[in-house]
């Protein structure tokens, strides 16, 4: 990465007015997108940018509509919670693309954020303020985002979920044809053991779907709104809300499902697949408080979106399970995506055998 780190600290000189003597380095190797802090000299002081590499898949459809929410939802919430924000370039617009290594990204620079990142989708062993202010933050990124509308033309492409789910059985055939490195061999042994499960679920929430997404409330979504993507003050307030590179319309209930999971599914390999469905009331009663004091137009739940929470909580659990055996590549990092699909899976057979008692608990 040291050759790369190179490239955008040129890149950015070339292209931005950030200072002197940038210099870079890596954050981290995404499953998405790949991260930077860039550091430059400017006035006397080091000032210090984020700066994102786009994956080769994102078009620029996209980046204007994520920019323009960017720029929509700073203004929306003020100085109540921290995001990023991206920063023009010399010729004023707000990424760049060029190539490396044959490959052509979008790269873009934004302000640093602050906070704590105590928690992941994977470490979410959260206190109950933090559990109650990841309620709180859900509620107010829909809140705060609600009535926006990316410029015409632009928007993130998703599949909407009857034609998902159709997309889903068509890739999974060709599941195991980018895995034959025998060091994918505990992945591909235990997921297709569990492939006629996974494709009668894949049955189950398409008939569920068809039911309810006439009733389904639709609103801007974070995409991946997780205890990984928020920061914490130091009394465990959310203080940040951040990778906004996912937003798109969607079914409201989806942002909310998805924190909701990861914020109760335990991460203990003798509790794998567990969901505390006594937590799940506890989660609601914060975030539909929340959105009612802020006035939002959506309104706490409804009682067709309380029945459907057990499907949509699947749901989100299942797109994950096929990023990980499908859409995204993860040589180098074989033993994870084996335990992750592990953990995902054992929840889909926890809320299939539990399902009325998710639901009970959702009303």
């Amino acid at each position: 990465m040291n050759d790369l780190c190179g490239f955008v600290a040129k890149l950015l000189s070339d292209n931005y007015d950030l200072g002197q003597n940038i210099k870079v380095a890596v954050i981290k190797e995404g499953d998405t997108n790949n991260s930077f802090f860039a550091f430059a000299d400017k006035d006397g002081k080091t000032i210090k940018w984020y700066v994102r590499q786009y994956n080769t898949g994102e078009g620029e459809p996209e980046l204007i509509y994520e920019h323009a929410f960017d720029k929509y939802f700073a203004e929306q919430h003020g100085d109540v919670v921290d995001s990023p924000v991206p920063i023009a370039n010399k010729k004023g617009s707000t990424w760049v693309k060029a190539e490396y290594n044959a490959a052509s990204n979008y790269y873009a620079v934004f302000n640093v954020i602050t906070g704590r990142e105590p928690y992941s989708w994977e470490f979410n062993d959260l206190t109950p303020k933090a559990f109650d202010a990841c309620a709180v933050a859900t509620a107010q990124f829909q809140a705060w985002s609600y009535g926006f509308k990316g410029p015409e033309g632009s928007g993130c492409q998703q599949a909407p979920l009857m034609e998902l789910y159709k997309n889903w059985r068509e890739d999974l055939k060709h599941c195991f044809d980018e895995k034959k490195d025998p060091a994918f061999r505990r992945f591909n042994e235990y997921f297709a053991k569990e492939m006629p499960f996974f494709l009668s679920t894949i049955d189950k929430l398409e008939a569920e779907t068809a039911k309810y997404e006439k009733d389904m409330p639709i609103c801007v979504n974070h995409g991946d709104m997780n205890p990984g993507n928020v920061m914490f003050d130091d009394d465990d307030n959310v203080c940040c809300i951040f990778d906004l590179d996912w937003v798109a319309d969607n079914m409201r209930l989806y942002d909310v499902c998805w924190m909701g999971y990861q914020i109760m599914a335990s991460w203990d390999a003798d509790k794998w697949g567990f969901v505390p469905v006594e937590s799940i009331k506890r989660f609601l009663d914060v975030y539909n408080k929340t959105i009612v004091d802020m006035k939002c137009p959506l309104g706490p739940l409804s009682e067709k979106e309380k029945e459907f929470m057990p499907t949509m909580m699947m749901i989100g659990i299942a797109k994950v399970i096929m990023d990980f055996s499908c859409y995204e590549d993860h040589r180098g990092d074989e033993y994870r995506v084996f335990v992750n699909t592990w953990r995902f899976m054992s929840s889909l057979h926890y809320i299939q055998e539990h399902y009325e008692e998710v639901a009970a608990a959702a009303k």
